[in-house]
């Protein structure tokens, strides 16, 4: 599935860009800011993309998501984190990092050591074959128009 990350603490959002169809494997995008926070979706490809239509305005029975769609989304916001079910629906946790994907376990763990969100995305593509690729570091304040850090791993 995939691997996102974020740290209150560290003020970043971090996501491998993996993904795969058919057996091949590309790299994607998985998370974009939104507003004053930074989103991150992890899932089937098809449901991000109608997710990341609904964040974007559209009507949630329009979009072809249902509540049972495999996807689940995590923000960083200045407000706290918040997560997102497959309805659109956002609420606040009240942890100070967490993960989401199939590598979360992994980047929980290693955040709990003190891992910075990229540290804990590169430590869960160490151990879940569905989490690799570049990963997208995304500080919460952007600093420029092009404020989204790549870097291999």
């Amino acid at each position: 599935m995939t691997c996102i990350a974020v740290s209150i603490k560290h003020s970043a959002l971090a996501a491998d860009t993996r993904c795969s169809a058919d057996g091949v494997m590309f790299e994607v995008s998985k998370a974009k800011r939104v507003g004053k926070g930074v989103v991150g979706v992890a899932g089937d490809w098809d449901d991000i993309l109608r997710f990341w239509e609904v964040i974007d305005g559209k009507p949630h029975k329009e979009s072809g998501l249902s509540d049972d769609s495999e996807l689940e989304g995590i923000e960083l916001h200045p407000d706290g984190i918040f997560l997102y079910a497959a309805s659109g629906k956002r609420y606040a946790i009240k942890d100070q990092f967490f993960a989401i994907g199939s590598g979360a376990p992994y980047a929980i763990g290693a955040m709990a050591m003190g891992a910075t969100p990229q540290e804990a995305v590169a430590l869960a593509a160490r151990f879940d074959p569905a989490t690799g690729g570049p990963i997208e570091v995304i500080p919460l304040k952007a600093t420029n128009a092009s404020s989204i850090n790549r870097k291999r791993r």
